[in-house]
Formats: C-alpha cells, structure tokens, sequence
C-alpha cells in the first residue's frame, strides 16, 4: 500500500518526541503495520545521517523523494 509523505510524516512523528509512543501502539492506532513503521524510521535515520556528511544537497525535494 501506499501512503502519503504527510501520513508517513504524521506517523513517523508519533514515535518520535515529545509523543514518544510505542512502534506498537502507533501500528494499532494508524493500522500501518510495525514492520513498516520500522521502515520509515529506518529510512528517516540514513537520510540524517547520509544529510550530515554532505553527500546530498540540502534540498526538501531530495529529502522527500528518499523517504519512499
């Protein structure tokens, strides 16, 4: 299934502070899946960590297009 950059972004923040819910909680809640909420994070985490050794343009499109 597909989901929207804004719900991606609603959930990923979820888990996230100052909510700082569980993976687990946030699944039942929303109906994504653990694994894929995992994904998500997964991903946002390679983008932080690729953004601050400069190997990328700091640009929202760039940002955005990785998080798919």
């Amino acid at each position: 299934m597909k989901y929207s950059t804004g719900f991606r972004n609603n959930v990923i923040k979820k888990v996230l502070p100052p909510e700082n819910k569980s993976i687990a909680e946030v699944s039942k809640e929303t109906g994504v899946s653990d694994r894929t909420i995992r994904n998500w994070l997964f991903k946002l985490k390679m983008i932080i960590l690729v953004h601050r050794k400069g190997k990328y343009p700091r640009n929202k499109g760039v940002l955005q297009k990785r998080c798919h």
